[in-house]
């Protein structure tokens, strides 16, 4: 899914942001969806657009079911699965990845996904002046009356945004 963050610009509507969400991501973990894809436009960053896509995508997965088959050792999500084989396992946590590569720039992303946004890296801290690869998680915790629901409605991003 691909939330788009809209904003009021010069009489028109304009999208300012973006980031996509997934369910069922090869490279995740059995019941952990995905974010990433992060986008913000250069002269709006700096007022919460990020982290308003970011909880709609996370709330999105939170709302939404998790494809799985009856055994996790069956789970394919790229094959041809038969519907009734798929149960509805909500999304328990969220993964992201990015490169830290020792600079200022990276240094603004670890603050961002692993303090304001609260994912959790098992790898720790990042070493000064190394180059790393980094996949953190975050437990998602869906709004009550929520849990499983596919069709529930997407959260407005900012008074400021529109979610589409």
């Amino acid at each position: 899914v691909l939330h788009l963050a809209l904003a009021q610009c010069d009489g028109g509507t304009e999208v300012v942001g973006c980031c996509s969400s997934t369910l069922c991501a090869g490279w995740t973990p059995w019941g952990c969806g995905h974010w990433g894809l992060m986008a913000v436009r250069p002269d709006m960053q700096g007022r919460g657009i990020a982290s308003a896509l970011a909880a709609a995508a996370e709330a999105w997965l939170a709302a939404s079911a998790c494809p799985r088959l009856e055994s996790p050792t069956s789970m394919t999500c790229r094959g041809h699965v038969p519907q009734a084989r798929l149960a509805a396992a909500g999304c328990h946590s969220v993964q992201i990845e990015y490169e830290y590569l020792g600079d200022a720039y990276s240094d603004r992303l670890f603050l961002w996904y692993e303090s304001s946004a609260g994912f959790h890296c098992s790898q720790g801290k990042p070493r000064a002046g190394c180059h790393q690869f980094r996949r953190c998680r975050k437990r998602l915790e869906p709004a009550p009356g929520e849990k499983g629901s596919a069709a529930a409605s997407l959260p407005r991003v900012l008074p400021l945004c529109q979610l589409m």
